[in-house]
């Protein structure tokens, strides 16, 4: 009966080892893939007319993407050129006559 406990022992321990081994391990999924732009934020720009996008890290490209509504409260988005990663390089998407009042940001990205 001794011997039964022990191996139903070692077995549990080497369980739980094997448990936290796969818990503490960085996976593949968390990590950045190489070509990816990093960093990238979004916003409204000057007088509500657009939105910007930029990204300041890793690679590739972005563009802003602007919700643009108009006194109806009827939307659509409007997208900027894609624009290759820097610190100076923003994507500006300007809102169109038909629905000049910028009410949302966003910005997509691409790989290199």
């Amino acid at each position: 009966m001794r011997k039964a406990s022990m191996k139903i022992a070692a077995l549990s321990a080497a369980a739980t080892a094997a448990a936290l081994c796969v818990m503490l391990t960085p996976s593949a999924a968390l990590a950045v893939p190489p070509g990816v732009p990093t960093g990238c934020s979004s916003g409204i720009g000057w007088q509500d007319t657009s939105a910007w996008s930029k990204c300041t890290g890793g690679s590739g490209s972005h563009r802003a993407v602007a919700t643009c509504a108009n006194d109806a409260d009827r939307t659509r988005k409007v997208y900027g050129p894609w624009t290759h990663v820097g610190s100076m390089n923003q994507s500006s998407a300007i809102c169109p006559g038909t629905h000049p009042y910028a009410v949302g940001h966003s910005y997509e990205t691409r790989s290199a």
